[in-house]
């Protein structure tokens, strides 16, 4: 598994071109059905980069994924594909963190299925910890969210990041609790990172991401939907991954 991190730029450091068209070929391998994150991550060890592996031979992606698992993935060119997501972002001021990069979240890279790209949007400074991760019912009791929003206070006050799924009830609260504490926040997103600005179901976010970024694994513009969001297990990797949980009722 790739675990070197590469090093962080700043806006006045910039970055090297190669590291820029490594995330672009990231983001366009993990859209290939069919094979995953950890074999993806597997198919980039074996070829050297992510680049190498999107012009490698078919030999090269058998000897990896197997004579079976090849034969039912589409190796169609997504590069092009990738570019554009990467134009969308930006053009809504938001960036592409990929595996490897330096501010790719710790908690997230534990995960055995944590994405080869994330899209973002606000402060990048706050991927990193100390974070801890709600996981929480949307039909809560009023006993819940008043845990779940004292919680996110709580530790906001001690300088901890709250992670969470920005929905309604106990996500939303915990959100709401570390934001009115003057703290921040990380809301992980199963529809496109800037859907929340037109429907938020956590009202103590702010339209401007200042304090708090979004992360997400679908392009912008895409429309959150339940079906999007992870399941409990991956809830679990996704929001969970290298965090302290907290679980409320």
């Amino acid at each position: 598994m790739m675990t070197e991190r590469t090093a962080e730029h700043g806006p006045d450091s910039p970055e090297d071109p190669s590291r820029a068209e490594e995330r672009v070929a990231l983001l366009a391998l993990g859209r290939l059905r069919k094979i995953g994150p950890q074999r993806s991550r597997m198919l980039v060890d074996h070829c050297g980069s992510a680049r190498a592996a999107l012009s490698a031979p078919d030999t090269d992606w058998e000897a990896v994924l197997g004579k079976s698992t090849l034969q039912r993935v589409n190796r169609s060119d997504n590069l092009h594909w990738a570019h554009e997501q990467l134009r969308r972002l930006e053009d809504r001021g938001g960036f592409l963190v990929a595996w490897g990069d330096r501010d790719y979240p710790s908690w997230l890279a534990e995960a055995a299925d944590a994405p080869l790209s994330l899209y973002a949007l606000g402060d990048r400074r706050l991927l990193q910890p100390p974070a801890v991760a709600t996981v929480g019912s949307r039909r809560c009791t009023s006993y819940g969210k008043r845990v779940s929003t004292q919680l996110g206070s709580d530790l906001a006050t001690a300088g901890v990041i709250i992670v969470s799924g920005l929905a309604r009830g106990i996500d939303g609260a915990a959100h709401e609790g570390a934001l009115h504490a003057g703290g921040a926040t990380i809301a992980v997103l199963g529809g496109g990172v800037d859907a929340h600005l037109s429907t938020r179901s956590c009202q103590a976010v702010p339209t401007d991401p200042g304090r708090w970024p979004a992360i997400g694994g679908v392009a912008p513009r895409n429309t959150s939907r339940t079906q999007q969001f992870p399941t409990s297990k991956s809830n679990r990797q996704w929001i969970g991954a290298g965090c302290h949980r907290c679980r409320s009722a």
